[in-house]
């Protein structure tokens, strides 16, 4: 749907790109966008939900706020159509990658799969308190 650049006061340059979500199956189509991600190389730091893509070269304040803002935002879609539409139950019989991928969110830190980034983002939640 579209892409904004934003900028850290260090200069680091933070991309947002917003996709429309596919609601027929969330999962895959971020699975998709972090496979790519993967396939090209892309390094430095990625947080993926099924509406946005979060991407900076380092780990930097904007970084962090941008991905605030697209969790908080999906989160907010999410809720209203759980409801809405019945997907509760689905979310509640998928398996934890399913739910990462289709609901949560996931982060990739320094090129580190998401299973690699938890003391990372450790470290990022405690300096964003």
């Amino acid at each position: 749907m579209g892409m904004r650049t934003y900028h850290d006061p260090d200069g680091t340059q933070v991309t947002v790109r917003e996709y429309q979500v596919d609601w027929s199956d969330p999962a895959t189509c971020t699975e998709i966008r972090m496979l790519a991600l993967q396939a090209n190389d892309e390094p430095g730091n990625h947080y993926l939900n099924p509406q946005f893509t979060v991407s900076a070269p380092t780990e930097c304040d904007e970084f962090n706020i941008r991905v605030s803002l697209a969790s908080r935002t999906w989160f907010r879609t999410l809720d209203r159509l759980v409801r809405t539409r019945g997907r509760k139950t689905k979310y509640k019989q998928s398996n934890s990658k399913e739910k990462a991928l289709g609901y949560t969110g996931i982060i990739v830190i320094e090129g580190n799969s998401p299973e690699d980034a938890v003391p990372l983002l450790r470290k990022l939640a405690r300096s964003r308190c």
